[in-house]
């Protein structure tokens, strides 16, 4: 008996393939990058402009050691977070400034204070956030999987080992 398969092209394979490492790299990104020294960190106003918008999202590293004058840095002040350029360095810690600003911040940003140095922003990247955490996004990628696994189940040949697209076995030599 002949199964049906539920993809029967080669592209749609490959389309189904490419979807579902594009939902495990996301999911990856999202949950076990941040245990690797990396962050997300969502932009709340327009200070940083017009380089870093409010509603972007910045990827900062949070193991960096030295940070010069002219980097980015995500620091929490006063129970508030915050992301601003290095001015200065000295031994009260480091001066900063919003691009946008026209004064310096009245304070110093001691290192304990800092959360980690910019080094990727994403234009209006919450938005893109918000979707990526929603269930909807969740249920598109349970479907995905499923839709993965049944495929996989459709391509399950009726004798085992014969015909796999895999396993390739040596034919029974027939007896002259």
């Amino acid at each position: 008996m002949k199964q049906k398969k539920l993809f029967t092209g080669g592209i749609s394979r490959c389309l189904l393939n490419a979807a579902t490492l594009a939902f495990l790299s996301i999911l990856f990104t999202l949950f076990l990058l941040p245990r690797t020294g990396f962050a997300f960190v969502e932009v709340m106003s327009g200070s940083m402009e017009p380089g870093i918008s409010a509603g972007d999202i910045v990827l900062i590293h949070t193991h960096e050691e030295r940070i010069r004058e002219g980097d980015v840095i995500s620091f929490q002040k006063g129970g508030v977070q915050m992301l601003h350029r290095v001015i200065e360095k000295n031994g009260e810690g480091f001066r900063t400034k919003g691009d946008a600003n026209r004064e310096p911040d009245a304070f110093f940003v001691r290192r304990e204070e800092i959360r980690g140095v910019c080094i990727a922003a994403f234009p209006q990247g919450q938005r893109i956030f918000a979707f990526l955490r929603s269930p909807a996004f969740l249920i598109l990628g349970l479907l995905l999987l499923i839709l993965q696994g049944a495929s996989v189940e459709a391509e399950a040949p009726a004798e085992k080992g014969r015909d796999h697209p895999y396993i390739i076995l040596p034919r029974k030599r027939r007896k002259t």
